[in-house]
């Protein structure tokens, strides 16, 4: 009879630590927090959003041989419309920049957009949401940051350093 209860014994041990085991793969797989990296060397494409800034005012940031230079221009409100699945904002690359950059906007650690390419010249004032996003999203404020990623406009290579900035988050369910 002892040797029946070690059995029963170690047959429920296993039992739990199979659950367990179950239990931690279906966590890894679904309901880990994914981090979206930024690529060493973007899509060439340019953002579908960009246009032209108006009224800009030219020339170019004087940097050393092999530098970069960014003008960094955007506005500290982002409204994001659940309806639409898309972000309201201000983004400006100015012409006397001399790199082209790549924007993120993240709450928490959850990229919730990001552009293609901005050239210098250009800005963005809409983006859309990553797929899925606006349903972790509710109607209320939220702090983001804003990452700017910045690329060499010949080779495609990521500068070092990444720019952030902080951003006021107003989500609403539409805009009208």
């Amino acid at each position: 009879m002892n040797n029946q209860k070690k059995l029963t014994a170690a047959i429920v041990l296993l039992s739990v630590l199979l659950v367990l085991v179950l239990l931690v793969t279906v966590w890894a797989l679904f309901f880990r927090k994914q981090t979206v990296l930024p690529p060493d060397y973007p899509p060439r494409d340019t953002d579908s959003h960009m246009k032209p800034i108006p009224d800009d005012g030219g020339g170019t940031i004087e940097t050393p041989e092999g530098g970069g230079a960014v003008n960094i221009t955007y506005a500290a409100e982002v409204t994001i419309s659940l309806s639409d699945k898309t972000a309201h904002l201000y983004y400006a690359n100015p012409s006397r920049s001399n790199q082209n950059v790549a924007i993120a906007v993240t709450v928490g650690e959850t990229v919730i957009l990001r552009s293609g390419l901005i050239t210098p010249g250009n800005m963005v004032t809409e983006l859309p949401l990553l797929e899925g996003v606006e349903q972790k999203l509710v109607p209320g404020g939220y702090e983001a940051e804003l990452i700017i990623y910045c690329y060499h406009p010949e080779s495609g290579e990521k500068a070092m350093i990444d720019t952030r900035g902080a951003l006021t988050l107003t989500v609403v369910d539409s805009i009208s």
